[in-house]
């Protein structure tokens, strides 16, 4: 696993594996942080070069790619499946950043927006599909969204909410999180087409509640962000039944329905 820390004035990214922790390389600047892994241990992130401009960096052992050397300003890198495959943002024209999926050797494609100025990736499966965030332009607010073969499709979010994607499994299973303003916030995942509250898969007697939902694996185990209402703490936790309590839905639904 990769992670990020301060060593003096700097901040670097190490890669922890068989019992030790190796630092890994930068862009010649003094900030490094590093965002995902793959089942080869390529990580990525961004790392400033000397004039302070952050580039999305792949790295790989010990040698470190600059996935974006045409830049001028900031981008950075999200995510990477196991084909070596990341996504994260680019600068646009209009000053905004766009969500984009990056290729080691200079590729970069710009997968654009759902209509705003404004989007990000941050998930991408082995199918080569990716989940983010898009603005919706004007006062419509941000959505969450899922691109595939070059199509990028409104996720949607509860009702009277805006929503950002977080991440992905290879089964097409996204997880992120609904929002409204600043303090009210829900853990979501979005499956065969619809948008489930977390919190309404979890049991209500354990005082938790989901806000951000970051990660899910191929298992349906998600890890998710949340705060206990009675202990007054927050944290991460694992919420690996949340898909059990989706699927017995969907079930009492066919049963209904008499699908």
């Amino acid at each position: 696993m990769g992670g990020t820390y301060v060593t003096g004035q700097e901040w670097r990214g190490y890669l922890f594996a068989d019992g030790r922790a190796m630092q890994l390389g930068s862009l010649g600047g003094q900030y490094t942080r590093v965002q995902a892994i793959n089942e080869a241990r390529q990580i990525v992130g961004e790392s400033r070069t000397l004039d302070g401009i952050s580039h999305a960096v792949l790295f790989s052992g010990a040698t470190v790619a600059d996935l974006t050397p045409w830049a001028l300003r900031d981008s950075a890198a999200s995510a990477i499946n196991n084909a070596g495959t990341a996504v994260g943002a680019i600068p646009c024209d209009c000053l905004e950043f766009h969500a984009a999926r990056f290729t080691r050797g200079g590729g970069v494609s710009d997968l654009g927006t759902l209509g705003g100025k404004s989007s990000n990736a941050d998930g991408i499966n082995s199918a080569g599909h990716v989940a983010g965030s898009s603005a919706l332009g004007g006062q419509a607010g941000d959505r969450a969204f899922l691109y595939v073969n070059g199509v990028m499709s409104d996720l949607g979010a509860l009702s009277g909410m805006d929503s950002a994607a977080r991440g992905m499994n290879n089964a097409g299973q996204v997880v992120g999180l609904s929002y409204q303003g600043w303090d009210i916030n829900e853990a979501v995942l979005w499956e065969g087409g619809a948008v489930f509250n977390l919190n309404s898969l979890i049991d209500p007697a354990s005082g938790w509640h989901l806000t951000d939902a970051g990660a899910i694996n191929d298992l349906g185990q998600i890890a998710a962000s949340g705060c206990h209402q009675g202990l007054g703490v927050c944290g991460m936790l694992l919420a690996g039944l949340a898909l059990v309590g989706v699927r017995g839905r969907r079930r009492r639904q066919r049963r209904s329905t008499g699908l």
